[in-house]
């Protein structure tokens, strides 16, 4: 296993690779503000991009679940992406 592999394993257990406690317990994600601030960002600089697909290709991923499941619900929208695409295309 990579350094690098082992901090993205790491993160998706919930470890703090560098402090050894769960990444979760950020000071910052119980501060009212900060999370408020984020969803405004969110509303006001990344949502509106959704406008620019069709609707069947935005993808709604539950990001309440814990980050293996994430992880996991994604990964399977890209496998089931990807095999479409390659029963479209020609055999060389």
């Amino acid at each position: 296993m990579t350094q690098r592999s082992g901090v993205a394993a790491s993160w998706f257990t919930g470890q703090n690779p560098l402090e050894g406690k769960k990444a979760m317990d950020r000071a910052d994600d119980a501060n009212e503000c900060i999370i408020r601030h984020r969803l405004e960002v969110y509303q006001r600089d990344t949502a509106r991009v959704l406008k620019y697909y069709p609707m069947e290709r935005i993808v709604k991923i539950d990001a309440l679940r814990s980050p293996v499941e994430v992880l996991d619900q994604i990964l399977d929208v890209m496998i089931s992406l990807l095999s479409r695409r390659q029963a479209r295309s020609p055999r060389i």
